[in-house]
Order: C-alpha cells, then sequence, then structure tokens
C-alpha cells in the first residue's frame, strides 16, 4: 500500500468514526501517519499528559500486529472509585466490530480474533452509568497472514494444568526423556547444575536477618543490603533452586533433602517483615519469589501434608503480595516501566501454575497474562531494543524467559508471538563483545561479558534454537569466562530447552550494523566473524529519558576494538546502587562521552528527554548515524547534532 492510500484510508476511517461518535466536543489533528481525534473538553476524564513511564496508547499510532488480537492500553481516567471502561474498535467502514465488556482496569485483550484490516479504537469511561469522558485511540493494522494468539482466560489455562507435580517446565509426564537428553542435548547445562548442586550442599539454612531492620544510618544499611541479599541470593536462587532441580532430574535424595531444608526453614520467617516484596529493600522477597514456586514443585513428594500445606501458604500470600503491589501500589498497567516490579508478572504466572487448584491463583494468572499481552516488557520497543542497555536486557530477558517456558509447558499458551521476541537476541548479539571487557551503556555496563558468560550463553542459544538461527549459535560460542575458557550454559536457563542446532559463522550477506532506531541505539562493526579484531562503535540518541537504569547520555558513543574499549563511559555503581558518586556521577552526562553546557549536563530522572535520532545508513563501504540532542539539556542549547 503506497503512502498516499495509506493517507487516503485513514482519513475516511477517521471521518466515518467521526460520524459513529457519541463522545461529544471533537476535533482533528493532524498527525505523522494521517488524522486523529482528540477531545478538546477542558474536563475531559483522560489526562492530556501521560505518566512518564506509562506505555499508553497500546496500540500506537499505524502500528501493524502480525498476531491477533493485540492488547489496548489507554491512561487511567481521572475517577477512581467506581469508574469504568469501554473499549469500542471500528473497521475502515466505520462499523463497530467489537465492543468490551465494562471494565476496571485500563487495559484489555479483546475476546475475538480481529481479521486481517486496518482499524481505529476508542475507550469510554462511564461514571454512574454516564459517559464521563472518551479517549481516541490510533489507526492500527492487522497484516495479512497473522498468526492468531486468542485471549484465554486463567481458569480455563489452569484447568489444563496437570493434576501431579512436578509441573513447572519439567512435567511428570516429559521427565523420563528430560532425563535422558541431561547426558546429551541438556548436558552442557546439567555440568553446571552438578557444580553448582555440590556447592548447595554445603549451604545450611541462614537465620532470618532480623539485624537488618534496625539499622539506622541509611548510607550503613544500603551498603549492608548489598551485601545481605547477595547471601540471600547463594542460599534461594543458588542452594535451595540448584538442589532441588538436581534432586528432579537424578532423584538423589541427597539433594532434595537440602532443598527442603532451605525452603522450609523460610516458612519460618515473617513474610511481612524483610522477605515482604512491599519493602523499600525487596531483593530478599525477590529472591524468594523466584525461587519458592519452583522448589517446592520439583521437591513436591519429599514433602508430608503438613509441610505442603505451610509452604502453599507462605507462596500463596506472597503471590497476593504481588497482585497487590502491581494491581494497586505501583499501578503496573499504568507504570509498567518500574525495574523491580517488572519481574513480578513472571513471578506470578509460576505461583499460579504451582497453586493451580487454589482459586485465587485465576486472579494471578489473568492480571500477569494482560500485562505481558498489553504493556510488558516496559523498556522494550517492537526494533528488539531494551532501553536500559545490554546488562539489563540480559538480566531481564532471563527471567521472564523462564515464565513464558512454564506457562507453555504447563498449558500449551504461547507469549512468545510479539514482534519484539523476534528481533531481541541480536540487539544483545549486536551491543555486545562476545569478548568484551565492557558491555553498552546503563547500569552495569562496566563488567566484562564474562563475568555473565554462563548467563549470556544460555540465553543467545535458548533463542538460536527457537528461531532456527546458526549465527545467534555461532555467537554463544565465542564467549568466553573469567578464566578464558568457553564457559558452561547457566543451568537454570540452559536446561529449559534442548541445544540443537549447528553453530555457522556469519555469512558474507549478515549485516554488519544494526539501528535500533526506536531507542535510538546503533551497533557498528567491521567484522563481525572474527570478536579479536572487529572494531565496534555503539552510538545512541534515544528519545526516552534517563529512568532507572539508564543514564543522561544522549549523542554518546563507545569504541572498542577487539572487545578493548578505547572509548566509553567512567566506572559503575561504587560502593553501591544508589551511593552518592552512582547518582551524582555515574548516571549524570559528565560521566559519558557527550557535552556539557555551561558546566550542566542533561535532564535526569524527569520528563523523557526528547531527544531525537535522525539518520541511520548502512553501506558496503559506510556507515552512518546522526542524532539530535538539544531538547535533552532543556533550554540550555538550541542544537546539538552529533554524526559519526
Amino acid at each position: 500500500m503506497t503512502k498516499i492510500s495509506k493517507l487516503l484510508l485513514s482519513v475516511i476511517i477517521l471521518f466515518m468514526f467521526a460520524i459513529y461518535s457519541n463522545a461529544g466536543q471533537e476535533k482533528l489533528e493532524k498527525s505523522d501517519y494521517g488524522f486523529t481525534f482528540k477531545s478538546y473538553t477542558p474536563k475531559s476524564a483522560f489526562p492530556k499528559k501521560l505518566h512518564i513511564r506509562s506505555n499508553a496508547p497500546l496500540p500506537k499510532e499505524g502500528e501493524e500486529f502480525f498476531y491477533s488480537p493485540p492488547g489496548f492500553n489507554w491512561p487511567n481516567a481521572t475517577i477512581d472509585n467506581g469508574l469504568e471502561y469501554e473499549l469500542i474498535i471500528k473497521n475502515d467502514k466505520g462499523e463497530i466490530i467489537y465492543t468490551s465488556p465494562r471494565l476496571t482496569r485500563n487495559a484489555h485483550v479483546p475476546f475475538i480474533i480481529i481479521p486481517e484490516g486496518t482499524y481505529i479504537w476508542q475507550v469510554n469511561a462511564y461514571f454512574s452509568k454516564k459517559i464521563f469522558g472518551t479517549f481516541f485511540g490510533k489507526v492500527f493494522t492487522i497484516a495479512r497472514n497473522f498468526k492468531s494468539q486468542p485471549w484465554i482466560d486463567g481458569f480455563e489455562i489452569l484447568s489444563r494444568v496437570p493434576g501431579e507435580h512436578p509441573r513447572l517446565i519439567y512435567p511428570g509426564s516429559e521427565l523420563t526423556e528430560i532425563r535422558k537428553s541431561i547426558y546429551s542435548t541438556r548436558k552442557e547445562a546439567f555440568e553446571n547444575l552438578r557444580s553448582l548442586a555440590a556447592e548447595g550442599l554445603k549451604l545450611t539454612p541462614p537465620p532470618e536477618p532480623l539485624y537488618f531492620l534496625e539499622i539506622k544510618d541509611q548510607a550503613t544499611k544500603k551498603r549492608e543490603y548489598v551485601k545481605l541479599f547477595q547471601l540471600m541470593r547463594k542460599h534461594h536462587e543458588g542452594a535451595m533452586l540448584h538442589t532441588a532441580l538436581m534432586y528432579l532430574l537424578t532423584g538423589d535424595k541427597a539433594y532434595g533433602l537440602a532443598a527442603k531444608a532451605q525452603l522450609l526453614n523460610v516458612t519460618n520467617w515473617d513474610i511481612n517483615g524483610i522477605s515482604s516484596i512491599r519493602e523499600s529493600y525487596d531483593e530478599i522477597g525477590l529472591s524468594l519469589a523466584k525461587s519458592e514456586a519452583y522448589s517446592y514443585d520439583w521437591i513436591y513428594d519429599l514433602l508430608n501434608e503438613q509441610e505442603r500445606k505451610k509452604v502453599e501458604q507462605m507462596i500463596a500470600v506472597r503471590a497476593d503480595q504481588m497482585l497487590a503491589f502491581l494491581d494497586t501500589k505501583q499501578d503496573f498497567l499504568s507504570n509498567p516501566s518500574h525495574s523491580h516490579a517488572g519481574r513480578m508478572p513472571g513471578f506470578l504466572i509460576e505461583h499460579a501454575i504451582c497453586l493451580a487448584e487454589r482459586k485465587e491463583a485465576v486472579d494471578w494468572l489473568n492480571f500477569a497474562l494482560l500485562a505481558f499481552r498489553t504493556v510488558y516488557p516496559g523498556w522494550a520497543v517492537k526494533d528488539g531494543g531494551w532501553r536500559q542497555g545490554s546488562s539489563y536486557s540480559l538480566y531481564y530477558n532471563n527471567k521472564f524467559l523462564i515464565a513464558y517456558e512454564a506457562l507453555k509447558k504447563a498449558a500449551g499458551v504461547d507469549l512468545w508471538q510479539g514482534e519484539y521476541y523476534q528481533k531481541f537476541p541480536y540487539f544483545l548479539t549486536y551491543t555486545t563483545s562476545p569478548i568484551g571487557e565492557v558491555r553498552a551503556f546503563g547500569d552495569s555496563y562496566q563488567l566484562p561479558v564474562a563475568k555473565d558468560a554462563s548467563l549470556f550463553r544460555a540465553l543467545i542459544v535458548f533463542h538460536a534454537n527457537k528461531l532456527h538461527d546458526p549465527y545467534l549459535r555461532w555467537w554463544a560460542d565465542q564467549l568466553r569466562n573469567k578464566e578464558n575458557k568457553l564457559p558452561n550454559m547457566s543451568s537454570y536457563v540452559g536446561l529449559i530447552a534442548e541445544d540443537k542446532i549447528r553453530p555457522k559463522p556469519p555469512s558474507p550477506i549478515q549485516p554488519l550494523d544494526m539501528g535500533f532506531t526506536n531507542i535510538g541505539w546503533t551497533a557498528f562493526h567491521t567484522d563481525l566473524s572474527q570478536p579479536d579484531k572487529d572494531l565496534m562503535i555503539i552510538f545512541k540518541c534515544s528519545p526516552y529519558g534517563p529512568m532507572s537504569h539508564s543514564h543522561a547520555n544522549q549523542n554518546s558513543f563507545a569504541i572498542l576494538k577487539g572487545g578493548k574499549p578505547l572509548a566509553h563511559s567512567a566506572a559503575g555503581r561504587y560502593p553501591n546502587h544508589g551511593s552518592p558518586f552512582h547518582e551524582e556521577y555515574i548516571q549524570q552526562t559528565a560521566a559519558h562521552n557527550s557535552i556539557l553546557v555551561n558546566g550542566k549536563g542533561q535532564i535526569y530522572n524527569t520528563d523523557p528527554s526528547g531527544a531525537k535520532f535522525l539518520e541511520f545508513k548502512s553501506l558496503p563501504h559506510l556507515a552512518y548515524v546522526s542524532g539530535e540532542a538539544a531538547p535533552a539539556y532543556q533550554s540550555e542549547l538550541s542544537k546539538f547534532t552529533r554524526h559519526m
């Protein structure tokens, strides 16, 4: 379809939309795509300015979907109590093809498959059974040959979950075959698990660290917190999880009993205390949320009825905490980019499958699915980019991968349809040298790739097999650990799927450069096939501001040769995240390859910067990129265009 025909179609759709609309005063405003309706009633229910971290509205203007139905998200209206929403979708003839039931949340996935075509949507806000305001959405398209991804209610999904345990990742019906594969297609990850589980046997269950809550000095508390949650991770995400999985895969009771001791130990802790995810110091609770459901599921047969009830109560209360935090305190459907909260939808899926018989599990699962089908992940965009940088892209894609696979294994529900998931692995491999002494931008950028080589390897091998891409599999083989050897795959992710694809180096037609222009990143290379000789340049000019683990570094760059940094940012989070050195220097412009204006850097931790990625070209003999970062300085300068 030509640009002119698209424009004419948009105009026709929106004029027909005006005829059928019952929302009162409206006006047409021109947009990049065509025309869009916006209410100009002064007392509209919907805010004119969206939340700083909102993904709304979804779908975006002109967005094309290769699956159906897409998820919808809109800003919350200004009245909370008693407010209801109604989503209406119209086709290019102005005909209503879908009307939702009344909704209490500002997100929805239609209960129908929307056919190929172009559509527009609106949301009516009802208060006291009357329309209080209308939000007008954007034009979107369902592509030809789309894949159907129907909404399935949590009740139906949980009815598919096997009645027996184990049911998470390794269902009992497949366990015999899975156990055979640990000596062939899962061997590498299993050997890693064996060594980690052996270390786990040496750790005895720790007492509840109540002393931490008594620390008054905040600087001391922050430093102690890092040491404490890292220690607790060794017990819960480490010893408990690894020994539980080792028991499941081998049947060796020594491992199962070690996991049981760790699990029963934490059932005696105050779930509203140090291990609560509602605390500002939430890492201990999040670590347990990651590990408790799996550990219980995998050693289920070693627990008696009384022990099971005790563990199930802990798991259920923590799931209730997560749902309340996401839905009420965090308002996750309006603010999906809170970093720690981004782990919880996946944990809710795992908790729901583990306790599928409990009636509240339906609520946990439905909220998680609504988040995943609409606003999640809050830091990612369709081109595969992750706004927080390559390190956090690695960490968080590992986290929700496990939940996706657990849901697929237990109930046959596949969440991998989105365009982001097809492109993400290339963001990680193009913006990261497999032998890099540093990574690209954001918190933890300064860490050598070798530190997380096992995690990189497991994640990329998983996607290489999923996408049937031998280049990705080859890239994973270029990784080196701290001893300069090929690392074993991280056991937790590496054991999920079998490794069957054979690696192949990049072909001559493999693009040397790649632009992730939605987040304003570009990666240039001279030789992908030889990482030790490759000259690699990463450029950033992002429309997204320096929030969370991102920094105030628009129009900055990094240069690496053979994995060694020639030009890069300053050091890392010393001595810990949130320290003055971290917040007042590392996250600021002065620590990066950009400029200060009259001694001032770019705005930090406020509205999106408004910096604009201008152009990206990749030719056989030349690569070029440019960005405009003046808006990131507010009124300090009128123009700052950088070319590379």
